[in-house]
């Protein structure tokens, strides 16, 4: 009998738990990722402010409070961390289906940093096509 590895193991992992112990399923891929020009969450403290990037990783949460006037608060978690995405309402309206329903979220946009804390303003959304995750992201409204 052959042992499970690799993203197999994390997959699976993900499935029976909802984490592994094994590694991210963004890890697998990271190398076609790179070649794409998308940044790490670890790669983000060296972005100057205002400057364009692309993000991607796991949606772990989406926020869409009614104080915010329609733009949500998207949370993606990549191998190293999370990553804070603002789409605004009238980008969250043109790209509701995607926002909304991917697990895994390419996000181009604007890098913003205020202090410790940085966003990335998103203006650009794709659906990451990525190994089907038993997972479900946290919504609030």
């Amino acid at each position: 009998m052959q042992e499970l590895e690799g993203d197999e193991l994390i997959f699976l992992d993900y499935l029976a738990t909802g984490i592994s112990v094994h590694g991210h399923p963004m890890e697998p891929l990271r190398q076609r990722l790179r070649a794409a020009g998308v940044s790490s969450s670890a790669e983000l403290g060296s972005v100057g402010n205002g400057r364009p990037v692309i993000v991607a990783g796991l949606v772990i949460a989406r926020q869409h409070p009614e104080t915010a006037k329609g733009t949500v608060f998207v949370l993606l978690e990549d191998e190293w961390g999370f990553i804070n995405v603002i789409v605004p309402a009238r980008l969250y309206r043109e790209n509701h289906e995607t926002v909304k329903f991917s697990p895994f979220l390419v996000v181009e946009g604007k890098f913003e940093r205020d202090g410790p804390v940085m966003n990335v303003v998103g203006r650009r959304f794709h659906r990451l096509a990525a190994r089907e995750l038993a997972f479900r992201s946290r919504d609030f409204r």
